[in-house]
């Protein structure tokens, strides 16, 4: 979801590392990390899917001192089904970075920003 939502930010020629949620800290993206949590809930919703349907396991996880991680051989699965998810999406991702940008660079009020509706 960053890589996706940073590729849409760099097109629109945000400076990235300046955000509004997070705060503008050594190497981090801080625009992206705002940008992509309206868009959380695809992620969260496809990955609760894939659980439900065995796609996705808890076998597929090692616990590395005391952190869980993905097993190497696991991710592209993962990537596929998230991957999926995003492109089935893309236009309403746009959609809003495109308003997005518009509020921002006709300095709009907060009100008039986009929201995320996730149907």
């Amino acid at each position: 979801m960053f890589n996706y939502m940073e590729c849409f930010l760099r097109m629109f020629g945000f400076d990235l590392y300046v955000g509004v949620y997070h705060r503008l800290w050594f190497k981090r993206k801080s625009l992206v990390c705002d940008l992509i949590e309206p868009f959380r809930c695809i992620i969260d919703h496809t990955t609760l899917l894939a659980f439900n349907r065995k796609q996705f396991s808890e076998k597929d996880f090692t616990l590395i001192k005391q952190e869980y991680r993905l097993k190497y051989d696991k991710c592209s699965d993962y990537y596929r089904v998230f991957y999926d998810a995003l492109i089935e999406r893309k236009s309403d991702v746009f959609k809003y970075v495109q308003q997005y940008y518009r509020c921002f660079m006709g300095c709009k009020s907060t009100q008039e920003y986009p929201i995320f509706e996730f149907k």
